[in-house]
């Protein structure tokens, strides 16, 4: 009870204001004291006092301690330990002990939007548009993907016992985590992409995908990009969606390979200093489109915009996701890691990105996937309706302008799938009929890619104006 006094009476001396003839300084170096003097006592006291006292160590509570610290700071701040330092490395070099899945936001829910090749989830039977409802007996709706991240990676070799929900019904699978490895640099034969190309317009063009800037990407992409100038290409397209950043230090390397001489990428830290990032080509090896989407981030953000500010290229798709900030990895103590956000960046031109993102020179939309877990009805007014209506706007259903009213154009869009699609024509949007629109949609996509068909046509047009 005495030391419930004393830490009582430290918090209500705290909470006094200091007499207005003390210097700042000493006020700060005061509160200071007390607060560490209150951190040792509440420390102490929960180990003598809380009924399970005994089974407390240091180690737990000093971790709980720092992850409650960086809980108050921003989404990209965190307090790692020994287990989650060894999962971020290995994720950025695009090595990952995990299931083999790619992730989104979708509402309240994470949902998959890739499925690996050779993947554990891909043997489970785990396919894009499914989302997940339950890990290891905790409920995961309306978590972000960091912490659902924390519960379904692990060691290799140990199982994840996953539920997932697909449309309105959800499965149960156990899944062996194993080792990911994810290659970052990819060159697909353009005529692979889009088979209406004769052979003097597949000569000239180059497509390479990065899906994130770990440690080995520059010299991948540099090599991609060799290849591509001895076949004679003259254009690129660079897809870079849903790459959610990585090393700067291999964004920039990237960017010094095709934008021309400038800057490439600003840094300002709390005082003000500035680092610029610069590249010195002559001039870009290509002419560029690149395809960016809302989980287009970070490095991929500053990336795209020198493209675009240098007159390197064009974007094609959607307003990117807006992460301007930089963080740093500080090692720290026995193997933890303090990863905390320390400058934000700016583009080519000095803009503003965090919050903002990178607007496409061409607005080209492909919607998510329906993810969730209500029908809709007629006449409700529901945000899960706007996405419905974007899918089927997608799809070619005259629904209006998509919205969150399930009107009569609405009814009779989902009415009309349904009868195309060999369900039940009944109009309301029930699970099935969403599991429906998005296969429907993920075929429509394989085939007939929008944004990429855009970055197509841009080119095309440039080829034969020649």
């Amino acid at each position: 009870m005495k030391k419930i006094i004393m830490v009582l009476a430290v918090l209500i001396m705290l909470s006094t204001p200091m007499a207005s003839s003390y210097a700042q300084a000493d006020v700060t170096v005061q509160t200071n004291v007390e607060y560490e003097k209150m951190f040792k006592e509440v420390m102490e006291f929960l180990r003598e006092s809380y009924v399970e006292g005994d089974k407390l160590t240091d180690k737990q509570l000093f971790e709980a301690a720092m992850k409650g610290m960086f809980n108050e700071l921003d989404a990209y701040s965190e307090f790692m330990t020994p287990e989650e330092s060894e999962q971020f490395v290995k994720s950025l070099n695009s090595n990952y002990v995990g299931i083999g899945v790619q992730l989104s936001t979708v509402g309240d829910y994470i949902g998959i939007t890739k499925v690996f090749k050779g993947s554990p989830a891909l043997a489970a039977g785990v396919e894009t548009g499914d989302y997940f409802v339950n890990v290891d007996g905790v409920d995961v709706k309306g978590y972000s993907s960091k912490k659902l991240l924390d519960l379904v990676l692990g060691e290799e070799g140990t199982n994840v016992k996953i539920t997932f929900g697909r449309g309105g019904s959800t499965y149960n699978v156990n899944i062996k985590r194993a080792l990911i490895s994810i290659p970052t640099v990819e060159s697909v034969k353009v005529t692979d992409l889009y088979e209406d190309l004769n052979s003097e317009e597949e000569a000239q063009i180059a497509y390479i995908s990065i899906s994130s800037f770990s440690k080995n990407t520059g010299t991948e992409f540099e090599g991609a990009i060799e290849e591509a100038k001895t076949a004679g290409a003259k254009y690129l397209i660079l897809d870079m969606r849903n790459n959610s950043g990585g090393y700067v230090s291999t964004a920039v390397k990237v960017s010094q390979s095709i934008v021309p001489k400038g800057g490439i990428v600003h840094f300002v830290n709390s005082n003000g200093i500035v680092v610029d990032h610069t590249s010195t080509l002559e001039s870009a090896p290509f002419e560029i489109v690149v395809l960016v989407n809302e989980y287009s981030a970070s490095a991929t953000e500053f990336v795209a915009a020198a493209i675009q500010e240098s007159n390197a290229g064009k974007i094609v798709g959607e307003r990117t996701y807006g992460k301007g900030v930089a963080q740093y990895s500080i090692p720290y103590g026995q193997d933890y890691t303090i990863k905390l956000t320390m400058e934000e960046f700016f583009t080519r031109d000095y803009n503003k990105i965090n919050h903002i993102g990178v607007k496409p020179d061409y607005f080209v939309e492909i919607p998510d996937y329906i993810i969730g877990d209500a029908k809709y009805y007629l006449y409700d007014n529901l945000d899960g309706v706007t996405q419905v209506e974007k899918v089927l706007d997608f799809l070619g259903y005259d629904v209006g302008t998509p919205d969150a009213n399930y009107d009569m154009k609405t009814f009779n869009a989902v009415k009309k799938f349904q009868i195309d699609n060999g369900l039940y024509g009944y109009g309301i949007c029930d699970f099935t009929t969403q599991t429906k629109l998005n296969e429907v949609m993920i075929k429509s996509i394989e085939k007939n890619d929008p944004q990429f068909n855009k970055a197509i046509q841009l080119i095309l047009g440039k080829i034969h104006k020649k």
